[in-house]
């Protein structure tokens, strides 16, 4: 989803259907690994040559965009009294916290 949002904004997905996945079926295999997932993004008119609009903001959505978000959510519920109080939701938030810095890295 983060890729797609970019995509979408700098007009290189499908426009008919903008918001729609294709998620392959149900094996196993693809519920593993989700290699039969289609954003319906035109990645050859993306990586085109002679296009000046920005490719690497969809290659940054999800770790800058999506983990970036996600980081700062957290770090604010972190700092949060209520989030302090409670022991267990505190653990929950500070891991969540980390698992977005860790993908920056």
């Amino acid at each position: 989803m983060s890729t797609r949002i970019p995509s979408w904004l700098l007009r290189w997905a499908t426009r008919a259907i903008r918001w729609s996945f294709i998620f392959g079926g149900l094996s196993v295999g693809n519920l593993l690994s989700l290699i039969n997932i289609n954003e319906q993004v035109d990645y050859a008119a993306m990586f085109a040559p002679g296009d000046g609009r920005p490719r690497p903001l969809v290659g940054f959505a999800g770790p800058g965009l999506a983990n970036g978000t996600m980081y700062l959510v957290s770090l604010f519920l972190l700092r949060w009294p209520g989030v302090r109080r409670n022991v267990m939701l505190f653990m929950l938030v500070f891991w969540f916290n980390f698992m977005n810095v860790a993908n920056f890295v």
